[in-house]
């Protein structure tokens, strides 16, 4: 989720405020690394649909769903994707295609 908050953010480049975290101290996450997960730059600003923000990209796009309630059956943007977390980014092709959020 926080590579999801990071992008949503205005512009090509953000900030992510990491709270309880040091100041200063790094924190790298594997969804950081384009080896696995590479987006491209942003082609719009993000949109609401329903409980979910949604963000498009060049090759691909990000979803959060920022409340405390299911985002059950939400269409993905693309009429079919794979849907990643960080659980499964790393072995992307396995994930099956699908038309809304589970």
């Amino acid at each position: 989720m926080v590579i999801a908050l990071y992008v949503m953010g205005p512009g090509e480049y953000n900030t992510a405020d990491w709270g309880q975290m040091g100041e200063g101290e790094y924190h790298w996450f594997d969804e950081f690394d384009p080896h696995y997960l590479h987006l491209g730059k942003a082609v719009g600003v993000f949109e609401k649909r329903g409980l979910v923000y949604f963000r498009e990209f060049e090759d691909g796009w990000v979803a959060v769903n920022g409340e405390d309630k299911d985002a059950i059956g939400v269409k993905v943007p693309a009429g079919s994707a794979r849907i990643l977390d960080h659980r499964n980014f790393k072995a992307w092709r396995a994930a099956p295609l699908q038309e809304s959020l589970p």
